[in-house]
């Protein structure tokens, strides 16, 4: 601290200054005054004028000292912070990993993503930003180069786009790829991938006619490709049969949106199939899929074809486990399914084709099914009983439609008018209706009296099913405000193994 800081003491009344003392309340009121001073007040004032200005411009320059002194000491401290920064990531619990323990890091830090979009902000990218050490194993490691996803992209060039392509099939080396391509726009990129199709893995393509034809010239063979999603731009025609993926002897999923799926040769050894497209499409398609676990079918509306109407054969999948089919007016009755466990089907506009008629009842029947669910179906009482009696061994029931809560909880233990369980086995059951009785007081009345007055689900003048474990009842009703129905609803919650809720 200067001499000048040391002799500078602030006071209310008196300012002592290089030990020269001034009045501060005479001189504020002389200074408010408006007589004429005197000769020697002027003189004194001029002389603690000049004595003042003289202590201003010291204090200006202590002060340029001290922020001089004070950024110097802000520096020091930075540069102290710095190296304290260093030292302790020097020491830092990840340096000490091993590389192999890093480079799994990496590949579960890749593997996160939800989607691949090979951005230069995110990973792998970032990880090869860090260090020497980390961008020397990130490089050298080609399985984090192998999620390939083109896309339209705002401010994507299609120039610096290819170059970062070219990194990373350099990058990735021989590994397998799994390619996601959404562009519309045709360029040289799926050229680029093309030519290195020996290496791809998994695969989701939207196919223009010009990829079409380049994929249709390939013949040779795919030893490492496990799935495929193929979507396709445009109408095919008939003799636009397309071989590239015939000789795939790993390929076991497959996911066909177009018009035509029979037109694209698989082998034979197909286990999972997801195929949108008209219903004779889908029979075309299926006959030579007899190695297939799960189908999914989502059948589009058309005119059946004469030769499908008129009763062709079944085709059997001797190794179905899991079907699931979404379908407008039809559902496909022409399958033989002797190993069926789970069947869902779902229906947009309400399809009524599960009567005594249709040819399901009868395969169904056959097969040894476990789980049934059926979500907007049409279908009366007598055809979900007739259901049920070709399903004995049915484990899990959900059915999604108006007006069908009374009618399951009595089809469910009715066999020809004896007391004969339908579903021994039953454990979980699952309704979703929009009843059509909008009075809450009665559907709940009727929930109490079919499920909570029995020790199973069903009152006494109907057996009960000793296996149930779960029900739930999702009932649809508009306005729902009463207290007391909630509180029942909440007893029923709590008391029973089971759920009612009212939307």
């Amino acid at each position: 601290m200067s001499s000048n800081q040391k002799n500078l003491i602030h006071t209310d009344t008196i300012i002592w200054s290089n030990d020269t003392a001034y009045d501060a309340q005479i001189l504020s009121h002389a200074a408010c005054s408006i007589h004429t001073p005197t000769p020697g007040e002027h003189l004194e004032a001029s002389a603690a004028t000049a004595v003042i200005d003289d202590d201003l411009r010291k204090l200006d320059d202590e002060i340029v000292s001290v922020q001089s002194y004070l950024d110097q000491v802000q520096a020091w401290r930075r540069e102290t912070q710095r190296a304290r920064t260093c030292f302790h990531s020097v020491s830092a619990p990840i340096r000490r990993l091993p590389d192999d323990v890093l480079r799994e890091i990496f590949q579960w830090c890749c593997s996160l993503k939800s989607r691949q979009t090979m951005r230069l902000k995110e990973s792998p990218w970032t990880l090869s930003m860090v260090c020497r050490r980390w961008r020397f194993l990130a490089v050298s490691l080609p399985t984090l180069w192998t999620s390939i996803s083109i896309s339209t992209q705002r401010g994507r060039r299609p120039l610096h786009l290819a170059a970062i392509l070219r990194t990373y099939l350099e990058r990735s080396g021989v590994a397998p790829l799994d390619i996601t391509h959404h562009c519309p726009v045709d360029s040289d990129i799926f050229s680029t991938l093309f030519a290195q199709i020996h290496r791809w893995r998994n695969i989701d393509l939207l196919l223009t006619a010009k990829r079409w034809a380049i994929l249709d010239s390939f013949h040779g063979h795919l030893p490492v490709l496990r799935s495929i999603f193929i979507r396709y731009l445009g109408m095919m025609r008939d003799n636009q049969v397309m071989h590239a993926f015939s000789s795939a002897p790993r390929l076991t999923t497959v996911v066909l949106d177009t018009d035509t799926p029979s037109l694209v040769r698989l082998p034979g050894q197909i286990e999972s199939l997801n195929i949108v497209c008209p219903i004779y499409q889908a029979y075309q398609t299926l006959q030579w899929s007899q190695s297939l676990s799960k189908l999914e079918l989502c059948i589009e509306p058309e005119d059946v074809p004469a030769q499908l109407a008129s009763g062709s054969p079944l085709l059997s999948l001797p190794r179905l486990v899991s079907l699931r089919v979404e379908a407008d007016d039809r559902i496909p009755d022409f399958l033989h399914l002797p190993t069926l466990e789970d069947l869902r089907i779902r229906s947009i506009s309400g399809l009524n084709n599960l009567g005594p008629q249709c040819r399901s009842l009868i395969l169904i029947s056959d097969c040894p099914l476990l789980s049934l669910k059926l979500d907007q179906v049409k279908i009366s009482e007598d055809d979900l009983t007739q259901i049920l009696a070709s399903t004995p061994r049915l484990r899990t029931l959900n059915i999604s439609w108006a007006g069908l809560l009374l009618s399951t909880f009595r089809t469910l233990t009715y066999r020809s008018g004896t007391s004969q369980c339908l579903v021994p086995h039953l454990e979980e059951i699952s309704i979703h209706d929009r009843a059509a009785d909008k009075n809450r007081r009665h559907v709940l009345d009727f929930v109490e009296s079919r499920v909570v007055k029995s020790p199973g689900i069903l009152d006494a003048e109907w057996p009960p099913i000793a296996s149930l474990k779960t029900v739930k009842i999702t009932i649809y009703v508009p306005g729902l405000s009463d207290v007391d129905i909630k509180e029942r609803v909440k007893r029923m919650k709590e008391e029973y193994n089971f759920s009612v809720e009212f939307l």
